[in-house]
């Protein structure tokens, strides 16, 4: 086998394996930060090919920034607009909401 090859092969599995796999992959980092939800939307079906609606919160995080989630039914119906709470997520996708106990 060629010495380049086997040198080309190397360098490409260091460059792979050096750095974690979401970097690689472009995987946003998970955040966690205190939020307070501000609002919330949902949105009616455009058209009868696509009878669902589209539900959307709006947080208010810790830093005064407002990030807006398209979230699943279950999950738009089991918060209230002024609900405060610890907000995960990652880039633009909603992981949980937990509200605070006290």
């Amino acid at each position: 086998m060629n010495i380049y090859i086997i040198i080309a092969i190397a360098l490409v599995l260091w460059v792979i394996f050096k750095r974690p796999l979401g970097t690689l992959l472009n995987i946003p980092k998970l955040k966690i930060v205190h939020a307070k939800i501000a609002a919330k939307e949902q949105q009616k079906p455009i058209s009868s090919y696509y009878p669902f609606s589209h539900y959307i919160i709006t947080f208010e995080i810790e830093d005064g920034r407002a990030v807006c989630f398209s979230v699943p039914g279950v999950v738009y119906e089991s918060f209230s607009v002024g609900s405060k709470g610890t907000l995960a997520y990652a880039g633009k996708r909603f992981r949980k909401f937990k509200i605070d106990s006290n």
